[in-house]
């Protein structure tokens, strides 16, 4: 996606129950590119584990995260930056 210059991303982790270590580096290696690039990463309905996992690495702080798909749209509607 990025090849194709698109940084505005929507990822859905509805059913994922758990993410180790590396994949929470690799996803804020991919947070950090999409942000450079004036783009961001919305996390979609993570499970209790995962959302508790990336609060505790600090990725909600970079990223938000929504319960609804029209959440996760408003939010890169209501900025251009999503977190300024």
């Amino acid at each position: 996606l990025f090849a194709k210059n698109c940084y505005k991303l929507i990822c859905n982790l509805e059913g994922v129950e758990y993410v180790s270590s590396a994949g929470a580096g690799v996803f804020l290696g991919t947070v950090d590119i999409a942000q450079e690039h004036k783009g961001n990463i919305i996390v979609l309905r993570p499970s209790e584990d995962v959302r508790e996992t990336f609060e505790n690495l600090g990725l909600l702080e970079i990223c938000p995260y929504a319960k609804s798909l029209e959440e996760s749209l408003k939010i890169f509607r209501s900025s251009s930056n999503v977190l300024s």
